[in-house]
């Protein structure tokens, strides 16, 4: 009869000593902690922010990359510039540092009524509905503020 003392080699007295710790670790840890991602929270709270178009103003329309950033250049507070859904604009824009004023320049789709109403998420099937704006990496945001 064998001793006990020889039952386990010591190769697998070693694997069995290792998966002791390793089993004591998991216990001391949940496993939720270890395998489950931290989110950032929901919001929690809602703002409304309704949309009405400005009257009085220009009304700009501009079908290429040239004429928006002409119309950039030339609007005034109050007015209403639209670009063409589905068509793309490269950029970067620049928007020239206007007069002081508390009305906005605003920039549409020409299918701005074919999109969800305000405060309604749009989804990527409203994609088509919309003007693309582009600037190739490392130029600077697509649309920017000179001072």
């Amino acid at each position: 009869m064998p001793s006990t003392s020889n039952i386990l080699s010591t190769p697998a007295r070693s694997k069995m000593v290792v998966l002791f710790f390793v089993l004591s670790f998991l216990s001391l840890v949940s496993p939720v902690d270890i395998f489950s991602a931290i989110y950032p929270a929901l919001p929690q709270i809602y703002i409304q922010t309704p949309f009405d178009l400005p009257t009085g103003g220009q009304y700009i329309i501009a079908s290429n990359s040239a004429a928006f950033q002409s119309a950039l250049n030339t609007s005034q507070a109050g007015d209403i510039i639209q670009l063409q859904a589905g068509t793309t604009y490269n950029g970067p824009f620049t928007l020239p540092a206007k007069s002081p004023g508390t009305a906005w320049i605003y920039i549409i789709s020409s299918a701005y009524s074919s999109l969800p109403v305000p405060c309604t998420r749009v989804s990527p099937a409203d994609a088509a509905n919309m003007p693309k704006l582009v600037v190739t990496a490392g130029n600077g945001g697509t649309i920017n503020t000179a001072s």
